[in-house]
């Protein structure tokens, strides 16, 4: 099903290593500081994994269809996608939102990935966004 996505690094004997990251360098990184009030990062043409590690408190995320996409995180009114417990790093696989386009663009284009993550902080705390 997600076949697109950045593969995990394998030990010396073949096995995967799921607790770490894509053996990849990072395509794009986002630090929100007192990430308090919802903020959209948009991704690059080749996202296909993003790590998002939440910094003091928890942060909810959303994947978001345009720039106005809000997260809230308030207990009765929650709308969000998944949500990352404080002092945790997350990764996620971008899911599909349309039908990619046969091009020479990268993965997330031809895969038709979502383009953008909105996230907030459930708290005065900070939200780490890492692209691969």
């Amino acid at each position: 099903m997600y076949s697109y996505a950045k593969p995990l690094p394998n030990d010396r004997d073949g096995a995967k290593m799921t607790a770490f990251p894509p053996n990849y360098a990072a395509l794009a990184t986002t630090a929100r500081d007192n990430a308090s009030a919802s903020s959209v990062t948009t991704f690059t043409d080749s996202t296909t994994v993003v790590e998002v590690t939440a910094v003091t408190t928890g942060a909810g995320i959303k994947w978001a269809t345009n720039q106005a996409t809000s997260v809230i995180t308030a207990a009765g009114t929650a709308n969000f996608d998944n949500y990352v417990p404080a002092g945790t790093t997350r990764l996620f696989v971008v899911p599909r939102q349309n039908q990619g386009v046969a091009s020479i663009v990268g993965l997330n284009k031809q895969e038709g990935l979502y383009n953008l993550l909105a996230a907030k902080s459930s708290g005065i705390g900070s939200v780490l966004v890492t692209e691969y």
